[in-house]
C-alpha cells in the first residue's frame, strides 16, 4: 500500500458502516457529487432502468464480479460506472475505489451493500440499448466501443457498434443486448476464484463460518478467508472482512496510523487448528481448547499497543469497537477483539 491507510469513510461521527466506505454525497443545485478515494464525480445522474425482462436477459450473460478481482471486466465494469457519472482510473483491478463505487450505487438503488456486482447490480447498471436511446446506458457503449460521448444513440454509435458485432462474430443488429453486452464486457476475471456471493445473497466467500454451515473451526478454507488490506498477512472470515476494514480506516483516521495486529501473519486473527493446538500446549492459560477459539473461525484479532485498559487505543476500540460488531469479548485480554455481530 502506498499510504498509511485506505480511506473508505470520510466521517466517523457515525462509525456503523453503511458499507459506503470512502464516499461522501453532497447535494448541490439537484446534483449530486460522489467522492471516490479522494477522486470526485460530478453530476451523478443514474439513468432510468430498463424493463425488467431486458434488466434480466443482458444482467444474468454478465460475469459476477467482486473485490480483489483483475481483468478485462474490471475494466468495462469500471468505464460503465464512469458512464453513471463516477470517476474511477480504468485499471482493470477491483480495488477500494471501486469497491465504494458500487457499494454507493447498491445503496442508491436499494440493493445490499454487499460490493459484489452480480445479476441485480448490473441489472442497475445496464440494459438492452438500440438506436435513439438516449442515457447512460448509451454512454456505457459509446465508453466502450470508441464512439463519441453524448448520451444519444445516434448514427456514429451505430456503425461502432455494427462493427464491434461484426468483429465478434454477432448478429449486426445495433441493438446492444445480453450477447453484445457479454461481449463488450468479456467474461469472467483473470483471477476469478468461483463464486462468491451474489447481491444480497451471500454465499461462498460471504457465508458466516460455522458449524451450522458445514465448517470446521481452525480447518476454513481459503474461499471463505481475505487478508486485511492494513496487515496483509493476515486473514479474517470474508464475512466481516468490510467492517474490520472500516474499524481501522475510523482508527487510523484518529490516530493516523493503522491497527496492528500482533504479530503480522502469527495466527492472531484468523488461527489454523494446527497452531491452536500449539498456543494450547505451550502451555498458554488463557488459550481456547483447540476447535473452540473464535480465532479458528476467522472471527477475532488480537491487537497489540492497547495499553491495556486504561491506554488510548483500548478506549477507542471500547467506544467504537460495537459499532462495526466487535467487541472485547475475553475478560482479562484488551487485546482481544471478536465478532459478535449479527
Amino acid at each position: 500500500m502506498s499510504t498509511m491507510f485506505t480511506s473508505r469513510r470520510t466521517t466517523i461521527s457515525n462509525p456503523k458502516p453503511s458499507h459506503g466506505f470512502g464516499l461522501r454525497l453532497a447535494a448541490a443545485a439537484g446534483a449530486a457529487a460522489l467522492a471516490v478515494g479522494g477522486v470526485v464525480a460530478g453530476d451523478l445522474a443514474l439513468s432510468t432502468a430498463p424493463t425488467a425482462s431486458a434488466a434480466t436477459a443482458v444482467a444474468e450473460s454478465l460475469p459476477k464480479l467482486r473485490h480483489g478481482d483483475s481483468g478485462k471486466s474490471i475494466s468495462a465494469l469500471q468505464t460503465i460506472l464512469n458512464a453513471h457519472g463516477y470517476s474511477l482510473s480504468v485499471d482493470g483491478k477491483f480495488g477500494p475505489d471501486t469497491l465504494s463505487a458500487v457499494k454507493h450505487l447498491q445503496g442508491l438503488k436499494g440493493l445490499q451493500e454487499d460490493g459484489v456486482v452480480g445479476p441485480n447490480t448490473w441489472g442497475s447498471l445496464v440494459g438492452k440499448v438500440r438506436p435513439g436511446d438516449s442515457d447512460n446506458d448509451v454512454k456505457a457503449v459509446q465508453m466502450l466501443v470508441g464512439a463519441g460521448v453524448d448520451g444519444k444513440y445516434g448514427s456514429e454509435t451505430r456503425q461502432k457498434v455494427e462493427a464491434f458485432q461484426s468483429a465478434e462474430g454477432l448478429s449486426v443488429d445495433g441493438v446492444v443486448g445480453p450477447d453484445t453486452w457479454a461481449a463488450l464486457v468479456g467474461g469472467a476475471p483473470d483471477n476469478d476464484g468461483g463464486d462468491d456471493g451474489d447481491d444480497g445473497d451471500n454465499g461462498g466467500s460471504d457465508v458466516k463460518p460455522s458449524p451450522e454451515n458445514g465448517f470446521s473451526n481452525g480447518r476454513l478454507p481459503d474461499s471463505v478467508l481475505c487478508s486485511l488490506d492494513f496487515s496483509p498477512k493476515d486473514k479474517v472470515a470474508c464475512y466481516v472482512e468490510d467492517e474490520l476494514e472500516a474499524m481501522n480506516d475510523a482508527y487510523a483516521a484518529k490516530f493516523g496510523r493503522n491497527l496492528q495486529i500482533t504479530n503480522p501473519g502469527g495466527g492472531n486473527a484468523y488461527r489454523s487448528y494446527e497452531r491452536q493446538v500449539e498456543y494450547y500446549n505451550n502451555p498458554n492459560l488463557r488459550a481456547a481448547k483447540p476447535g473452540y477459539s473464535n480465532h479458528g473461525w476467522g472471527l477475532a484479532v488480537d491487537i497489540s499497543g492497547t495499553g491495556g485498559y486504561g491506554g488510548a487505543t483500548y478506549k477507542w476500540l471500547n467506544a467504537n469497537a460495537p459499532s462495526y460488531g466487535f467487541d472485547d469479548g475475553v475478560s482479562g485480554e484488551p487485546w482481544h477483539w471478536e465478532w459478535t455481530g449479527a
